[in-house]
């Protein structure tokens, strides 16, 4: 969200309440109040969602890409579990 566009882009549901999300007020971030303990936390906070992400993007794709075939005895193994 922006101070252009205050408001989320869909209304969300929790628990069978609406919930309609806005921005209130933007706050920048006091890095000068971090010690280095906190600021390695937060690097490898953020080195690892990006790690995470990367890997996320790069499964899908291939995923896309992949002709996943199953083979009939597999898939008759599969069928005879399901019983």
């Amino acid at each position: 969200m922006t101070a252009e566009k205050p408001a989320a882009p869909e209304v969300y549901e929790n628990d069978g309440k609406f919930i309609v999300a806005a921005l209130k007020e933007r706050q920048e971030a006091d890095l000068g109040g971090l010690d280095d303990a906190q600021r390695a936390n937060l690097k490898t906070a953020v080195i690892t969602r990006k790690k995470d992400q990367i890997y996320q993007e790069k499964m899908d794709a291939l995923r896309a890409q992949a002709a996943i075939v199953v083979s009939p005895t597999i898939q008759a193994s599969i069928e005879k579990e399901k019983l």
